[in-house]
């Protein structure tokens, strides 16, 4: 029966009987979602006994990470760990289901929730990568969590992998899969499985349009680690990145290339960035750090006369912010004339950074396209501009200079901006 409705708020899932502007909890506004409250017609009675440990008797336990993809075991610090939880987030058709497959075809017994999909549309898929390395793995299309942890709790696997979490249900809370409540609650569960169990828990998640994981936000405090794979559906690069994890940094990125086999990890990511480069106006090559790892990539400026009283500034895969920091300084200290230009910034590639050591080849980009001169083809710029239009080394700027060299390319770390012009362009 419907008792009445209360208010959840979707960044930070407190309950709250009354609707408000601004949360009170977390002060974020305009994040109060209606829900039906609902008595619950199958009360869970089980009750656990509480176990006490020290951390003598934990450390005994078996605890050894499971290997799966050697990128991805990079990025979560060493491998996947026995009774965490993972949330896997990204944009539609960006491969999230194809790496989760890739994953549990290097993993012993593995159990695969096919929520959005059924078996025989996955069965499909996998006879595209060959079937080796999928006959292990059990597949099932319950969605209801309950009657999924019931059935895994007499053989527990290692890993369970949910595609998606937002098509489970909790039958004790009688509201639509996908809504906050039932994503909150389905979690709950499975959290409680892993952390009893020892398996790891691998949920895809939908991402909304602002990029973050769709649902309430304790979804992402509650899980042990926060995964988004990202990438443009025309480029073949997909990045892989920590934006949160217990186990392991957060700063690292693993590359990959999706063929018409499946999602495969690059060994050298700089050559798909690089693929098909050609010499061109407003076209600078740099070298930018993402976790412990540098990438070659290129960075394209179009200028152009613009026709409205404020000239725009549109930057694809860096900082606006800082796009518009650069353009005062090349005009308050380089003399270019730039308040009647438009100004449009792109990362080749589909790369979003903040790397600041690409400062100097965004400089570069907007000065060659502004006189049509290309700069030397050989040439990788890197470095980070201050206000005085003076160049400073970044960090790991050795480690740029060897990455640079490697693929055959001549490293440059002017001093300031007008050296670099005068180098470039005389």
């Amino acid at each position: 029966m419907v008792k009445g409705k209360f208010y959840i708020c979707e960044n930070c899932g407190q309950d709250f009987l009354q609707w408000s502007g601004k949360c009170p909890a977390c002060g974020e506004w305009n994040t109060f979602k209606e829900v039906q409250n609902f008595t619950s017609k199958t009360p869970n009675l089980v009750r656990e006994e509480p176990v006490f440990l020290s951390l003598e008797q934990y450390k005994r336990l078996p605890l050894a990470r499971i290997e799966s993809l050697e990128a991805v075991d990079e990025i979560l610090g060493g491998g996947i760990v026995p009774g965490s939880t993972i949330v896997l987030g990204g944009t539609p058709g960006v491969g999230k289901s194809t790496l989760a497959l890739s994953i549990a075809s290097k993993i012993s017994e593995v159990v695969y929730v096919a929520g959005e999909e059924s078996v025989s549309q996955i069965a499909l898929r996998v006879q595209r990568f060959s079937s080796q390395g999928f006959s292990h793995i059990l597949f099932t299309e319950t969605t209801d969590v309950i009657s999924l942890v019931k059935y895994l709790n007499k053989k527990p696997p290692k890993l369970l992998i949910v595609d998606s979490v937002q098509t489970l249900y909790n039958p004790e809370f009688p509201s639509t899969p996908g809504s906050l409540v039932q994503v909150r609650e389905s979690a709950l569960v499975l959290q409680r499985f892993a952390k009893k169990n020892q398996t790891a828990v691998l949920m895809i998640g939908h991402v909304t349009k602002v990029g973050e994981i769709a649902g309430p936000r304790i979804l992402e405090h509650l899980v042990d680690v926060v995964l988004y794979l990202e990438g443009e559906k025309e480029s073949n690069a997909r990045l892989l990145r920590a934006s949160k994890n217990r186990f392991g940094p957060t700063g690292e990125v693993a590359v990959f290339e999706m063929t018409e086999k499946g999602l495969h990890a690059a060994k050298d990511p700089s050559f798909i960035f690089l693929e098909g480069r050609k010499t061109s106006v407003g076209r600078t090559l740099s070298c930018m750090f993402e976790g412990q790892r540098p990438f070659l990539i290129e960075v394209e400026a179009l200028v152009s006369k613009t026709s409205f009283s404020l000239p725009r500034r549109t930057a694809a895969g860096y900082d606006l912010g800082r796009l518009y920091t650069l353009v005062a300084v090349l005009e308050e200290r380089c003399g270019m004339r730039l308040t009647d230009k438009d100004i449009f910034l792109n990362i080749v590639g589909g790369f979003a950074t903040k790397d600041r050591s690409l400062d100097a080849a965004v400089c570069l980009s907007i000065m060659s396209a502004l006189l049509e001169k290309a700069p030397p083809a050989e040439l990788c710029v890197f470095g980070e501009v201050d206000l005085l239009a003076e160049v400073r080394k970044p960090l790991f700027y050795k480690k740029r200079i060897e990455a640079i060299k490697k693929l055959g390319f001549q490293p440059y770390l002017p001093k300031s901006l007008k050296e670099l012009f005068k180098y470039c362009f005389g």
